[in-house]
């Protein structure tokens, strides 16, 4: 009986990974389908920024107030992983999607693997291992592969690559703090404040675009609810749930299907089929990554 209740839990935990996965996936097709609507990446991501921000805010107050009390040294940390990390990713990662297919962006957002591991020796001084240098050279073969440099290089977009790259890198400054001090405060608070820090620096951001932002026009509502709801707190819900259940490690191999699932949905919902080199590159990043976080999981394990 209690093997058969562990079963069910655990499945439970990894069908919430799964779904988290999917959820994190749309965010890219969303944007696309936004721009087929005529709306800029300025103003989906302050209406996705500011909807969020105010879906949180609703939760901590009824919920959540402990979270409330930080010391400023810690503030602090979050105002840098809000604004670079946070509000940065957010605003080049859009704006690689005005250059790239949806599943490209995802694809070279998730270089930012390799930069946590370069960042972690070279700022934390943290030692690395053979089985993270090899994940790190596939994980970078693969990137090249899929830009289609070495191919297509008249077809393809080097601006939306290089606003890629500088989205991973933004990404890696808040994972980096996100380690520092998610020993010190709950992953919750972590999220709360740096959204909040993000959507004040959209504010600065944008200055007079405010504006000019359709607040009257319902695609915007809806998309902007949609990426709030669907890719920022559904997916952050449903990865805690499922790190409960499965444990952390089985979690992050579980959740490197963003990648392919993000491949998939731009194929069916925009009609974005990849090409030859992205497909194979994309096989070499997800290889890298579930490559490093196995080696994760049986450290953990051991």
């Amino acid at each position: 009986m209690n093997d058969s209740i562990m079963l069910n839990k655990r499945w439970k935990g990894a069908a919430a990974v799964l779904l988290s996965a999917a959820s994190f996936a749309l965010s890219s097709i969303l944007y696309k389908i936004a721009f087929r609507a005529e709306l800029t990446p300025a103003q989906v991501l302050a209406a996705h920024t500011w909807i969020a921000s105010g879906l949180l805010t609703v939760y901590v107050i009824l919920f959540q107030r402990n979270i409330l009390r930080l010391n400023w040294s810690i503030l602090g940390a979050m105002a840098i992983a809000g604004l670079l990390g946070k509000l940065g990713t957010n605003i080049l990662f859009a704006s690689s999607l005005q250059y790239l297919p949806a599943s490209l962006a995802t694809l070279l957002l998730y270089l930012y693997v390799v930069f946590v591991i370069a960042s972690r020796i070279i700022f934390l001084k943290k030692k690395t291992n053979l089985v993270e240098g090899i994940a790190s050279l596939i994980v970078l073969m693969g990137a090249f592969l899929a830009s289609g440099i070495m191919f297509n290089a008249e077809s393809m977009s080097l601006i939306g690559v290089f606003i890629a790259l500088g989205a991973a890198f933004c990404y890696t400054i808040y994972n980096i703090l996100g380690e520092v001090f998610l020993g010190k405060i709950s992953p919750l608070a972590v999220m709360f404040y740096t959204q909040w820090f993000s959507a004040l620096g959209l504010l600065g951001y944008l200055g007079k675009e405010v504006t000019k932002i359709p607040w009257g026009n319902p695609s915007l509502w809806l998309i902007g609810a949609a990426m709030a709801f669907i890719c920022s707190i559904l997916p952050f819900y449903l990865i805690l749930y499922g790190i409960a259940r499965i444990g952390s490690s089985k979690a992050s191999i579980l959740s490197t299907l963003e990648l392919p699932l993000a491949y998939i949905l731009s194929g069916i919902l925009l009609g974005e089929l990849p090409t030859w080199n992205q497909t194979l590159g994309g096989l070499f990043v997800l290889i890298g990554i579930v490559f490093s976080n196995f080696r994760k999981r049986v450290h953990i394990e051991n």
